[in-house]
């Protein structure tokens, strides 16, 4: 089984954001919108189709692969040619914490089986309800990149 190093898992599991910072706009003057304040029970419950789509980039984390589980995921193939490897993934949150309806955007180097590990790895995330600034993850979109090095 392959040996990950300890600064290859802190690599992995920093989990580098790639999403934007969303930047809020004020409401132009006389407009319809309500004054701004505490968000209102209605707005919290609000449906994936209503909430925020902005890309979350300050996630809280519930749960995060652990070393061995990134070594389990290793590709074979990878292994076998000495590779390590990288991918970059687009998923969407829900309410629950998962991340679902993940895609692979780029796998570096592509063909040796990074891609289905990533997706193996991101079930393996559980986001916090709600991110750093306390937006609801729901509904919101999520990019991260998983990396895989072998040990020196």
């Amino acid at each position: 089984m392959t040996k990950l190093s300890l600064s290859a898992f802190a690599a992995a599991l920093s989990l580098t954001l790639l999403a934007a910072s969303a930047h809020a706009q004020a409401a132009p003057a006389g407009s319809d919108q309500p004054p701004s304040g505490p968000p209102s029970r209605a707005s919290q419950l609000a449906t994936p189709a209503e909430s925020d789509q902005t890309p979350i980039t300050k996630a809280l984390f519930d749960h995060l692969p652990t070393a061995d589980d990134l070594a389990r995921t290793f590709p074979p193939a990878a292994e076998q040619q000495r590779q390590s490897g990288s991918v970059k993934l687009k998923c969407v949150a829900t309410a629950l914490g998962a991340l679902a309806d993940c895609q692979v955007l780029e796998a570096v180097p592509a063909g040796l089986g990074f891609e289905e590990a990533a997706l193996e790895v991101v079930k393996m995330f559980k986001l916090k309800p709600v991110d750093h600034d306390g937006k609801p993850v729901d509904g919101r979109p999520f990019l991260t990149r998983i990396n895989w090095n072998l040990a020196r």
